[in-house]
C-alpha cells in the first residue's frame, strides 16, 4: 500500500493544477489500515467518524514515527486546524482503477487564513485520525514541497489524498 498528497493554492486561480506529493505509510500507520481493512476495527476510525489531514514542516523520516514526532504542525489560528475526511463514501467518493493499482481518493478539503496570515510555513502534509493534538496514529506523511508555503490572509489551499493498493 502506498498513497500521495495533492496540494494547490486556488486563492487566484480555482482550476490550478496540483502538486503531487509521494508519501511514507508509517509503522502505525500500516497497522491501522491492515486492522480497518482486515480486522474491521471501528475503534481506530470509527465507521461515522473522520480521517484528518494536517500541515507541518519538519521532516519526519523513522518508519516507526509518531504523531508526537511531528513537532512543527502550523499553529490552530487565523483559519488552520486539521480538516475532516469522513470514513465513508462521502469522504472518499472515488475508488479507481489507475492502471496498475487501485486507488481510493479523498474528498478535496481547504485551508483558508483568515484574519491574519497563518502562523508558520509548511512543506508536508500528513494524515491522522484525530482532530488536534498527538494522541492519535500517524497514517501517512508526505515528501516535502519544493519550498516552504505560508497560507496567508485570504488565500485558499485545497488538499486531497489518494491511497493505493498495489
Amino acid at each position: 500500500m502506498f498513497g500521495e498528497f495533492r496540494i494547490r493554492n486556488v486563492t487566484h486561480n480555482p482550476d490550478e493544477p496540483w502538486t503531487v506529493l509521494p508519501n511514507e505509510i508509517f509503522d502505525e500507520g500500516q497497522e491501522a489500515y491492515l486492522k480497518i481493512l482486515f480486522q474491521g476495527d471501528d475503534v481506530i476510525v470509527p465507521i461515522a467518524g473522520n480521517y484528518f489531514l494536517g500541515l507541518a514542516g519538519n521532516l519526519v523520516t523513522d518508519p516507526s514515527s509518531t504523531l508526537s514526532d511531528i513537532t512543527d504542525e502550523v499553529p490552530v489560528a487565523n483559519g488552520y486546524a486539521r480538516q475532516p475526511v469522513a470514513r465513508s463514501g462521502a469522504g472518499w467518493p472515488t475508488v479507481e482503477a489507475v492502471a496498475p493499482y487501485y486507488r481510493a481518493v479523498s474528498d478535496v478539503v481547504s485551508w483558508t487564513a483568515s484574519g491574519g496570515d497563518f502562523g508558520a510555513t509548511f512543506t508536508r502534509l500528513f494524515l491522522t485520525n484525530v482532530v488536534s493534538g498527538t494522541a492519535g496514529l500517524l497514517f501517512a506523511f508526505s515528501a516535502p514541497l519544493a519550498s516552504p508555503k505560508l497560507i496567508i490572509d485570504t488565500e485558499t489551499y485545497e488538499a486531497q489524498y489518494s491511497a493505493y493498493i498495489l
